[in-house]
């Protein structure tokens, strides 16, 4: 789900962002089971053809999960697809805070 993605594919970045959504989705159910405080969501993040929407939006929910679980985040909002150097360090840094999400909560 946050493996490479070429940028600026619009179908792919749809797919990816469709996927992405169950994640953060599957991290709230798993953080409210285990206790965590409740942070708010943004179903809008769903959507990405406003990427600027999409990428405060994503980057407010990572700041609000953060907060919940105790992990560090990042700014998140220089999403810029069309940029493939500052794409796929943000996919990287991206990637690094899931990984940090799933070890704190036990899932894969």
């Amino acid at each position: 789900m946050l493996a490479y993605l070429e940028p600026n594919d619009k179908d792919a970045l749809r797919d990816w962002a469709r996927q992405h959504m169950e994640w953060h989705q599957l991290v709230y159910t798993e953080a409210v089971k285990q206790g965590f405080k409740k942070y708010d969501v943004y179903p809008l993040i769903r959507d990405i053809e406003d990427l600027e929407g999409w990428a405060y939006f994503h980057s407010l929910e990572h700041q609000n999960i953060a907060f919940s679980l105790g992990t560090n985040t990042t700014d998140l909002t220089d999403f810029t697809p069309d940029d493939a150097d500052v794409f796929n360090d943000w996919l990287n840094i991206h990637a690094e805070i899931h990984t940090d999400l799933r070890t704190v909560l036990g899932i894969i």
